[in-house]
């Protein structure tokens, strides 16, 4: 049986989909993504509630994941963490730093160093490189 999704629902997404295209922005508030949506902050805040979340958790933690993978993007190694972090809408780099470091358990520039080691082949002993 197909069910028709909810209209809090399909909006939910539609806000989702917002939020993905706007990560740059620093005022990705609350009140910017419901008056880009015509309705009430408070409305968006429940839309967001029924799911266990809020929406600046979800801002926060959609930031993170795309900072991260800039970070181990091989394209932006020559660009510095403060830059990356000011492209996904953080404006402070010690708070960046520090949420970063608690949600993947390591700082910006180990995050990023991490994936410029050469990885060793699991079938290969150390030192053999072919």
């Amino acid at each position: 049986t197909h069910t028709t999704p909810s209209p809090a629902t399909l909006l939910r997404e539609r806000i989702l989909r917002f939020v993905d295209q706007n990560l740059d922005e620093p005022d990705l508030s609350p009140r910017r993504a419901a008056q880009a949506h015509g309705i009430s902050t408070r409305y968006l805040h429940q839309i967001f509630a029924e799911s266990g979340a809020t929406y600046s958790s979800h801002v926060r933690q959609r930031r993170l994941q795309a900072a991260a993978r800039a970070l181990r993007a091989p394209h932006t190694r020559n660009r510095t963490i403060a830059s990356i972090a000011r492209a996904y809408g953080f404006t402070d780099p010690a708070y960046f730093s520090h949420l970063f470091r608690n949600t993947y358990g390591s700082t910006p520039r180990q995050w990023s160093q991490s994936a410029q080691k050469p990885q060793q082949h699991p079938n290969r002993p150390p030192g053999r490189q072919t």
